[in-house]
């Protein structure tokens, strides 16, 4: 019986795990919300409540901070040069199955991070799809290996 309930526990905590990573908003029973609530509504309360020599005590810090007597100013000046991705190092494997694939002429398909590459090996250089905003988790190919396609995860996938 004990067993069966740490594999329960194991479980929803993927879950619950799942849903966060993936952006979504977690579903909050009403008895869970009350509570967090009124916990919520109690601290606002005390902090209107309090008079700044009580703040103190409970922040002693508050008092001892000061702006910096001559700030830096800040430089919004843009470099006159751009960086641009020449090759990358790497392949993503510890998670992903079936996401490095061979094309017709030859070249190597395969993800990594957020870019999906095709590696030339003759010339020993690649082309990189730079249109992903998350991490790019999929790669499929049409059965004439001449179109890929890469997907990433997110809330709204490319």
């Amino acid at each position: 019986m004990e067993d069966d309930a740490d594999m329960v526990d194991e479980e929803e905590s993927d879950d619950y795990r799942a849903e966060l990573l993936d952006g979504e908003e977690l579903d909050r029973t009403p008895e869970f919300s009350a509570v967090t609530d009124e916990t919520y509504d109690w601290e606002i309360e005390f902090e209107k409540s309090t008079n700044p020599d009580e703040m103190k005590a409970l922040k002693p810090w508050v008092e001892t901070v000061v702006p910096p007597s001559f700030p830096v100013p800040a430089n919004n000046n843009t470099p006159d040069s751009s960086l641009q991705l020449d090759f990358i190092y790497g392949y993503r494997s510890q998670d992903c199955r079936h996401n490095l694939k061979y094309t017709a002429n030859g070249q190597i398909a395969y993800i990594a991070a957020c870019v999906g590459v095709i590696y030339n090996k003759e010339g020993k250089s690649q082309k990189h799809n730079l249109h992903h905003t998350d991490e790019v988790i999929c790669l499929a190919i049409t059965p004439d290996r001449r179109y890929i396609a890469t997907g990433q995860i997110g809330k709204k996938p490319r």
